[in-house]
Order: structure tokens, then sequence, then C-alpha cells
């Protein structure tokens, strides 16, 4: 399964209020250019529940992962945990971890079919993803495979990071 350039936040569940992941030995999940965040296990939301199984270690990369999570490698050690503080994920995959406060606005219509979460002006998430990881993992033609607009369509282009361009 692959879960790139989604959000999964403000989701409430009496077993997993983010994303579960069936901790079979064969299976592996990709995540990358993802939000994480702001999940809970109870109405209350006292109790944080973000991402649980295992996952592709080496395509784990430019996420925002926020407390109470769990996170296994395909072999099933775990390599994320709050309590002891577990955290062998390398640093070079860029990820923030155990950020519940990725300072996205409310679940709206800004524009497009379906509503959004847009980050609020200083969130930490904009300008982390990366460009390389911004096509559809399906699409195994170059020519093809970027994403030229975010979820809203054709009225709303992709920003790329253009250097010196202060974007």
């Amino acid at each position: 399964a692959i879960l790139r350039n989604v959000t999964v936040t403000q989701n409430v569940s009496a077993l997993s209020g983010g994303v579960g992941i069936v901790n079979l030995p064969r299976v592996q999940v990709e995540i990358a250019n993802s939000i994480i965040s702001q999940n809970f296990t109870t109405t209350a939301k006292t109790t944080p529940s973000n991402l649980d199984g295992r996952v592709d270690v080496s395509k784990f990369k430019h996420n925002l992962i926020g407390s109470g999570s769990t996170v296994r490698n395909v072999s099933g050690a775990i390599v994320l945990e709050d309590a002891p503080g577990v955290n062998t994920i390398p640093g070079s995959n860029y990820n923030l971890l155990r950020n519940n406060a990725p300072m996205l606005n409310p679940l709206a219509d800004n524009g497009g079919p379906t509503p959004t979460h847009s980050p609020k002006t200083g969130s930490d998430v904009i300008d982390r993803g990366s460009n390389a990881l911004a096509r559809d993992p399906l699409d195994t033609n170059p020519l093809t495979w970027d994403l030229d607009t975010d979820q809203r369509g054709l009225s709303y282009p992709r920003l790329f990071e253009i250097p010196g361009a202060g974007n």
C-alpha cells in the first residue's frame, strides 16, 4: 500500500484514530509527503493515536507524524515509539516526528471538489514536502508521473520550489 501526499488528521475512533496498518510479516506500507497527526482514540481527545504498523523505512520520507505512534520496520522491529522514546528512523528522511501541532486550518472548502485542510501561516509543513515524491506512485512514465495540480484540480497548479524566488 502507498500513502503519498495525504493528510490524515482530526479523526477519532475507539481503536485507532489515525492510520492502523495490519501487522502481517509481508505487509509493507510506503508513507511519504504526508501528515498523520492530531488523531485520537477517545472522543475526549486525550489519547493520541496516529500511526501503528509496519512501514518501509527506506520510503518513509518527508512526513509529519504525531505522537501516539508505534512504527515498525518490515521485519517487525519498532523504529519509532513514544515510550521509551525509540527513534531509529534515519534523520536523512526529513520527517517531523512526534509533532501534534501541524497548524492546519479546519476542513473547509478551499476550492475544488473536496474539502481540504490548508496549512496556517508558520506551519512546519510548509515547504517540507519533496517534489521528487509528488508524483503518481503507480505511473511508470516519467513524462506523465508528476502531479501538476493538488487535489483541488486544474485551477490549482502545484507550487514548485524555485531557488532564489522566495517561495
